[in-house]
């Protein structure tokens, strides 16, 4: 966290450890600089400055004076006090010292006021380790007398004695004329703090394992470190997290500085930059609760008004459970949109609005733009998911306990950020988060249903979507991850149970609909309006569904009949209410007739519906008075499946004659159901088939009906369906009669007359009314025959061949003859479209399809012609056809260039001049629609016209015959120039192009590539995505000439690269590059040096990382000797050794490159082991260890290598084993039976067994 824009991130365990009160500060000589006192150099300087050694003295080697009268040393300060002793004394040194550093200050020293607070336990006794002499800690007013304690007599920290008061390890300043001055300040003095009596690092030690250190006022280099540090870190293990040092610096540099030495670096700025914040902090120290309440404060106001360093203290805040505990207590709270913030799976998620989230909730600490650590369960920080010091009560889990289903009890923490999140159930982005996530903590679904279920102020129509929100999630049928196996359990149960009531309970469970909700596309924004002014679709999607049979059938005994039909009745019914209350359709209606008039296979969205059509045909048959009930309750309203299910059942001959299904019929018809166009095949086969059953009266009555048709127009926003809806009863009559029905001759008279009154009547309406289109397969096939086209003069070719080409997809035949003539007679082809221009005629299609089908068999002469024809073409023209005609001249330029360069050139010109000129008048002439942002822009290039000329200039002077001539001519330097200037797309497409073939050009000119494309790979120029993506797409690393000049702007491309938003392709490819191009080359230097490699690493995504690594493998695999000589050396040598990227995800990647190390696993694995941390997955990502597929696995070969891999890879805290890590013991066991004794062997059996 950082308390302002430019201080020091501060990590979240530091501070929470400050809380508790288990943090000492140990300072150096930097705390007291702004107190007017030396630091250790200046001291050494004033100390031989005083004593004024002999020219011929041995000091006169280690030091210089600078000619601004400051101190060189040229060897550690240690030694040249030892030196001083020699020469002077030690008593007489030391009692110098004394008087250098005896002033006492006018005011009470600021920094360390800060560090007296800052220092505090928890009762506000300091707690401060000092390596200075001087007292300034002890003129802090504190209420009371401070203890201090000096060396060698130190509290005791392993019994329990406090480290309250001032520790001053390398003893404390006593007056010049006190006498003995037992100060730490040579190497001898060192070597008996340190090492032979060790006073001082044992009480470091016991400090160290009982609180966290954080280093103040020193440099990496100082005496005191080497010491100090090097030997608590001498086995490289050392945990880093109870160890910090500020230091100033970038957090890179920083970072290398300290790492070796066991610490963890917290880089500033500048030092008026570390006292702000050092003082804020002490600030927070000194009364937690109002700095709480003052960040609670500011969230009010939401994400998007702060800064990304102020949310970070939000996120922070919150980390805590009294932090989380006052957040979630704040009345008014604050908004539900810091869930955009507090889920880092969404704030740094790879969207379309991904900047746009980055920017309203970003944290500073964000990893530029990613860090995609999500799926290790770290992405959140610990914000929305366990993390250290989440505590909760274990008496939840017992067995014989009465607790809810699935109840669990949440930490603190957690608890009252669920709370919080029920508060905000009356926002629609606490809906729209909550729809966002894969699945969801039982216990905030417990508490959002209480809070949805008693709130009566929660908008009605936020209680309705939470509600079926609420119905969705708990159905995991239409889950991905869900275990219930639907109709296979039914199926196993009914052969164990055969139809008992519990069988029938289970069918009911299973046939039942599924809602599914998901989240909204193609928006990914938090709707952040009221529910009056959001769509349900900005919140949700939904879906309702019937749940999968998988080709399986069961057989229902005449028995259970009605039973079933029972249970698949509610499960209709439950659908069509779900259906209602979400606003959905289905994408296709169901008939009551399979198998009349049906096209194509019937959908399987209404499975459950046509199950229910077959029993139902059953029990008409077996029980029809059960039937006839039945039906008669089925509603004549709005009913989605029902309303077609009651006209069905009035065309059943075993359940109404025709006279008594008449009877039923006006109140159908009053309904308004009998004129709806989705149930009109249902309504058009029951009169057709009881049509000759009707009485003379009923028929009359029918088709006076009809020819009245509806009441009213229903509304339809397809026209041609409303026109249906107006003529729909003429249309049942005229489809009557196309069924061979007679209808009454007055009724047929007036039919006739209205019809007449119709212009474009067409009877073919009628006839498909009842045609059902199932799915259908069409495969269209391009039909290319001529004979169409073959005896048609010249004059009438062209409308002919346009009047043809209309596909007919029910055919399966797409009719293209002048596609033929092109390729069969393409002079023919060519004539027709010259005398079409002649009268000014130019149809796009034709033309398209000469340039696209032109034959390689054409002669030059021909060509030449056509190019001469295409010279001639209407620039407007020439811009509607510029896809086609950029491809032809790809594939023509060199061709015709052979022949004629001057009209090839004319042509190439023509094509270029019309769409630069159309670029200037319009947003971008290139294919498709133009966007703000490409993720593929070199794909995009080679398919936009302007890239596509600037490839095939590229391809024309990059040719063996243009090489031999060297260089690239003006002719077409000036060309490709007036490519690259075009305006929006059009440039960027030629920019990509051209570094596409960077290389080839810089063999041609590097004048020109310096000149036209160097400056476009410079980040502030606007063809940079472009330009770097085109580069990095040839997957090519350039001559050592061109790289290097490359270099400055490479090296910073990550983070920079993800601001594009590319696709994955082109970023893994930078990331694997950076590794090529670091490692050593044969025969010379690596053309990335260790420090600009690590910059890189550093600011990639975690996957890019990953991607690095993989590279790694290959070059191991592939290159004999590789892991020695090459990829050991980069790990090594190259790797950044952050604590922050060692994370589970890099680990598994690691382990990947280990299992294909071969003879050098063990040579790998010793590199390797600190960059290794402990990893919870039960997947099988060890599988490699437990068999191989050649020979035998790693584990048979070195099995004590493996069992060191393990122990490494699974803590004592790991609750989770992978699924082969038994398997790996038991080789283990087999290849060495010594091992099976072993502690760590002892400890991974004991996790196999308790998983």
């Amino acid at each position: 966290m950082r308390f302002f824009p430019n201080g020091p991130n501060i990590p979240d365990l530091l501070l929470e450890q400050r809380d508790k009160g288990r943090v000492v500060f140990l300072c150096g000589a930097g705390v007291s600089v702004g107190a007017g006192l030396p630091n250790f150099s200046e001291l050494t300087g004033q100390v031989i400055e005083f004593f004024d050694p002999a020219q011929t003295s041995p000091l006169t080697e280690k030091y210089t004076w600078g000619n601004d009268g400051t101190f060189k040393e040229s060897a550690p300060l240690d030694q040249i006090f030892q030196l001083l002793y020699q020469e002077f004394g030690r008593d007489e040194v030391r009692s110098i010292v004394a008087r250098l550093l005896d002033r006492t200050p006018s005011e009470v020293s600021e920094e360390h006021q800060i560090i007296s607070r800052l220092s505090a336990d928890q009762e506000r006794n300091p707690q401060i380790v000092t390596t200075n002499f001087d007292r300034l800690f002890e003129q802090i007013p504190v209420g009371k007398p401070l203890e201090f304690h000096t060396p060698p007599a130190f509290p005791d920290i392993n019994v329990g004695v406090p480290v309250s008061g001032i520790t001053y390890l390398h003893g404390r300043l006593q007056r010049e004329s006190e006498g003995t001055h037992d100060y730490v300040l040579s190497s001898s003095d060192f070597g008996r703090a340190y090492l032979s009596e060790a006073w001082a690092t044992r009480f470091m030690r016991s400090l160290l394992d009982q609180y966290t250190v954080v280093l103040v006022g020193y440099q990496a280099e100082d005496p005191p470190i080497k010491y100090l540090l090097q030997g608590l870190n001498h086995d490289g293990s050392f945990d880093r997290s109870r160890l910090y040092a500020f230091d100033r610096g970038s957090q890179e540099d920083v970072c290398d500085k300290w790492f070796d030495r066991g610490v963890t670096g917290i880089a500033f700025n500048d030092f008026p930059d570390l006292w702000q914040s050092l003082e804020a902090w002490a600030e927070r120290a000194d009364d937690p609760k109002l700095w709480r309440s003052r960040v609670v404060d500011m969230a009010l106001r939401g994400p998007r008004e702060l800064a990304d360093y102020e949310r970070g203290q939000v996120v922070h805040l919150v980390r805590t459970a009294a932090g989380a505990r006052t957040f979630a207590k704040a009345d008014p709270g604050p908004p539900a949109e810091w869930l955009c913030v507090f889920d880092s799976r969404y704030r740094v998620s790879k969207s379309g609005n991904t900047v746009t989230a980055s920017e309203h909730y970003g944290l500073d600490d964000d990893e530029t733009v990613v860090n995609e650590n999500t799926e290790e369960g770290s992405g959140d920080g610990g914000v929305l998911e366990w993390c250290r010091g989440d505590f909760a009560s274990h008496s939840t889990y017992d067995l014989a306990r009465p607790w809810p289903e699935q109840w669990t009890e949440l930490p603190p923490r957690l608890f009252n950020l669920a709370r919080w999140i029920a508060e905000q159930a009356n926002s629609p982005v606490c809906l729209w988060w909550m729809v966002r996530q894969n699945n969801v903590n039982p216990r905030l679904m417990e508490i959002l249903k209480q809070k949805v279920s008693r709130d009566d102020d929660l908008n009605s129509e936020a209680r309705r979507l939470w509600e079926l929100f609420f119905l969705s999630a708990s159905d995991d049928r239409g889950a991905a991850w869900s275990t219930r196996r639907g109709c296979f359990d039914l199926k196993d149960k009914i052969r164990r149970d055969g139809w008992s009531l519990s069988s029938l309970r289970l069918l009911q469970e299973v046939v039942a609909p599924i809602l599914i909700c998901e989240k909204p596309l193609p928006n990914d924004l938090p709707p952040l309006q009221t529910w009056d002014e959001t769509s349900p679709s900005d919140i949700a999607r939904w879906e309702v569904k019937f749940p999968e049979w998988h080709g399986e059938k069961l057989t229902i005994p005449d028995e259970s009949l009605i039973s079933t039909i029972e249970i698949l009745e509610g499960s209709l019914r439950m659908a069509e209410n779900l259906l209602e209350e979400t606003k959905q359709i289905f994408f296709s209606n169901p008939t009551c007739y399979p198998n009349r008039e049906v096209e194509g296979e019937l959908r399987e969205d209404h499975g459950t519906f046509y199950w229910f059509l077959e029993l139902f045909d059953r029990l008409v048959a077996l029980f029809p008075g059960n039937a006839i009930a039945r039906s008669l309750l089925w509603p004549t309203e709005y009913s989605y499946y029902f309303r077609r299910l009651k006209a069905y059942s009035l065309n059943q001959p075993a359940l109404f004659s025709a006279p008594e299904s008449y009877e039923v019929l006006p109140a159908f018809v009053s309904s308004g159901i009998f004129w709806e166009h989705d149930i009109c095949r249902e309504v058009l086969f029951y009169l057709g088939d009881r049509w000759d059953d009707f009485t003379s009266e009923q028929r009359t009555e029918v088709a006076q009906l009809l020819l009245q048709g509806p009441d009213e127009v229903r509304g339809d926003e397809n026209r041609y369906a409303s026109r249906l809806e107006k003529d729909r009863g003429l249309l049942y009559l005229q489809w009557l009669l196309l069924q061979g029905k007679a209808l009454p001759k007055i009724i047929l008279k007036s039919f006739r007359r209205k019809i007449a009154e119709i212009p474009d009547w067409d009877e073919t309406f009628a006839e498909n009314l009842t045609n059902y289109d199932g799915l259908l397969a069409i495969n269209v096939e391009a039909d290319e025959s001529t004979e169409s086209l073959s005896d048609l003069p010249i004059n009438a070719i062209t409308d002919r061949a346009i009047s043809m080409q209309r596909a007919d997809y029910f055919s399966g035949l797409d009719p293209r003859p002048f596609d033929g003539l092109v390729k069969e007679n393409p002079r023919k082809a060519l004539a027709a479209l010259s005398h079409a221009s002649k009268n000014g005629n130019y149809p796009k299609l034709l033309w398209a399809a000469l340039l696209r089908h032109w034959p390689e068999a054409a002669s030059l002469r021909l060509t030449g012609v056509l190019a001469e024809r295409l010279a001639r073409l209407p620039e407007n023209f020439v811009v509607e056809i510029k896809d086609p005609f950029a491809r032809w001249l790809e594939k023509w330029f060199g061709f015709g260039f052979r022949s004629s360069e001057d009209r090839m050139l004319r042509v190439f010109d023509h094509l270029m001049h019309g769409i630069l000129e159309a670029a200037q008048n319009q947003d971008d002439p290139g294919v498709g629609h133009n966007t703000d942002r490409i993720k593929s822009p070199h794909s995009h290039a080679t398919n936009h016209p302007v890239g596509i000329l600037a490839q095939t200039l590229v391809r024309f002077v990059s040719s063996r015959e243009r090489l031999e001539k060297g260089g690239i001519h003006e002719e077409f330097s000036e060309r490709l120039e007036l490519l690259l200037d075009a305006p929006a797309k059009s440039g960027e497409s030629a920019a990509a192009v051209l570094a596409h073939s960077i290389s080839q050009l810089y063999l041609l000119s590097p004048a020109w590539v310096f000149q036209h494309l160097m400056p476009r790979m410079k980040f502030e120029h606007p063809h940079s995505s472009a330009s770097w993506h085109g580069f990095l797409s040839s997957a090519h690393i350039p001559n050592s000439d061109l790289m290097m000049r490359l270099k400055p702007t490479f090296q910073d491309l990550f983070p920079r690269i993800y601001a594009w938003h590319w696709e994955d392709g082109a970023t893994r490819i930078a990331s694997q590059m950076v590794v090529a191009l670091a490692i050593k080359r044969s025969g010379g230097e690596a053309l990335l040096q260790p420090k600009e490699a690590r910059h890189c690493i550093r600011n990639m995504t975690n996957q890019n990382r990953k991607d690095a690594v993989e590279h790694l493998r290959r070059v191991g695999v592939e290159s004999e000797g590789a892991w020695s000589t090459s990829v050991i050396p980069f790990i090594e040598n190259v790797w950044p050794r952050d604590v922050r990227l060692k994370t589970a995800t890099l680990t598994m990647a690691w382990v990947s490159l280990l299992e294909r190390t071969g003879d050098s696993f063990l040579l790998t694995l010793r590199t390797l082991r600190k960059f290794l941390v402990p990893v919870e997955r039960e997947s099988h990502w060890l599988y490699s260890f437990s068999r191989a597929a050649r020979g035998a696995p790693l584990t048979m070969k070195y099995p004590e290598g493996v069992l060191e891999l393990l122990a490494l890879l699974f803590s004592r805290h790991t609750r989770r084993a992978p699924y082969e890590l038994a398997q790996i013991l038991d080789l283990i066991e087999e290849a060495s039976s010594e091992l099976a004794g072993d502690g760590r062997f002892l400890r991974l059996q004991g996790l196999v067994e308790s998983t």
